[in-house]
Parts: C-alpha cells; sequence; structure tokens
C-alpha cells in the first residue's frame, strides 16, 4: 500500500464516528502490519520515520486500557465451564476497582464479578458477530443476569477512542462565528453547533 493511501486509511478508520473502544485493538494490529509493510518496503522518507517509531512500545499495554479487551467477543475464549468461569477475572477485577468510588457502588461492584460468567456464556455463544451487535440488544432490554455488568459496559463505551468529533465541532464553531458573525450570541451559536453535529439534513 503506497503511503498517500496508508495515511487516508488511518485518517479514515480513526476519525470514523461509528468507531467503538472494542474495535480499537483490531485497528491497531492492522495499522502495524501496514506498518511492517511500509518498512520492509522502503521509502524516501524511511529513515525519518524509523528515527521516530519505538519497536518495543506495546499497543494497548498500559493498563487500565488493556483491559477494555475483555468485551471483545471476536476473540478467541474457552469452551469449559470451568476455565469460562474464572476467565478474565483479574482483568475485570481490575476495571471495577479502576471506576470505584465515583461511577460505581458497593453493591455493583460485587454484582458485576458475580454476573461476569453469565456474560462470558454469552459472548461465547456469539464469538462470530461484532462487539456492537452482540451488546446493542443487551443494552437495550437490560436483562437482570448481567444488568450491572453492562453498567460497566457503558463506562467503558462512553470512553471516546478519538478526539477527532471534539476537534471537528471546534472546526464548526470556527466556521460559523467568524470575524463576519462576532454579534452572534451564546444561545444562538449553540443552536448552530448542534445542528451542525447532526448527520441528517434538518428542513
Amino acid at each position: 500500500m503506497p503511503s498517500e493511501k496508508f495515511v487516508k486509511y488511518l485518517s479514515k478508520t480513526f476519525q470514523s464516528a461509528e468507531l467503538c473502544i472494542t474495535d480499537i485493538l483490531t485497528s491497531l494490529e492492522t495499522t502495524l502490519a501496514l506498518l511492517e509493510q511500509l518498512r520492509q518496503e522502503e521509502g524516501p522518507q524511511y529513515k525519518k520515520f524509523k528515527e521516530g517509531y519505538c519497536e518495543e512500545t506495546g499497543i494497548l499495554q498500559q493498563e487500565p486500557l488493556s483491559f477494555f479487551n475483555v468485551f471483545d467477543s471476536t476473540q478467541k475464549m474457552p469452551q469449559e465451564h470451568s476455565h469460562l468461569a474464572t476467565y478474565y477475572n483479574p482483568e475485570v477485577k481490575s476495571l471495577v476497582e479502576h471506576f470505584r468510588g465515583n461511577y460505581l457502588t458497593e453493591e455493583e461492584e460485587t454484582s458485576i464479578i458475580a454476573q461476569w460468567p453469565a456474560l462470558c456464556t454469552r459472548l461465547v455463544r456469539q464469538k462470530a458477530i461484532s462487539p456492537n451487535h452482540v451488546f446493542s440488544k443487551p443494552l437495550a432490554s437490560r436483562p437482570d443476569d448481567i444488568k450491572d455488568c453492562l453498567i460497566l459496559l457503558g463506562l467503558v463505551l462512553a470512553l471516546s477512542p478519538s478526539a477527532a468529533k471534539c476537534e471537528r465541532g471546534f472546526s464548526a464553531m470556527n466556521h460559523l462565528k467568524c470575524n463576519l458573525r462576532t454579534t452572534l450570541g451564546q444561545n444562538t451559536l449553540s443552536d448552530f453547533m448542534r445542528m451542525n453535529s447532526l448527520d441528517q439534513t434538518i428542513q
């Protein structure tokens, strides 16, 4: 893949409004594969790239980011109930610990760990389906056997994997309130910003 197409791919992937936190690892692994391809096909900018690239730097290895992988339904999971009962338990406990206090009650903390095997069972049954489709129905219906686990999932999904949408918002604000619209009030600007953020045309 030529370097210009590679940059276009990265921009399109990581600035997508549909990018989900559970898709980050797959996208980064694909990016690393493409980077390796570029490394083997040395171009005029390779030396400069090599100076700024650290091969020892891991991707999503820093906690607690690495723990988000527990919600990835596409990964290989154990089929035996004995192994499934303890699958990713330390990581789930670490996530609970990370969100403790401000976001989770003591009762929810205990329930999340107790309900985790039930959620794992659901993931095993639907491992061939993308995480977005796997979790959309439970998040809407909130089944009792995993309802507290869904609170943890909601916290994870609320974390934006990209600042692209925020940056587009600032660009839109600068476009709306330019030098020719210095008297534009805050309420009107907020309304225009809200209209601009909608994907569909307002009649």
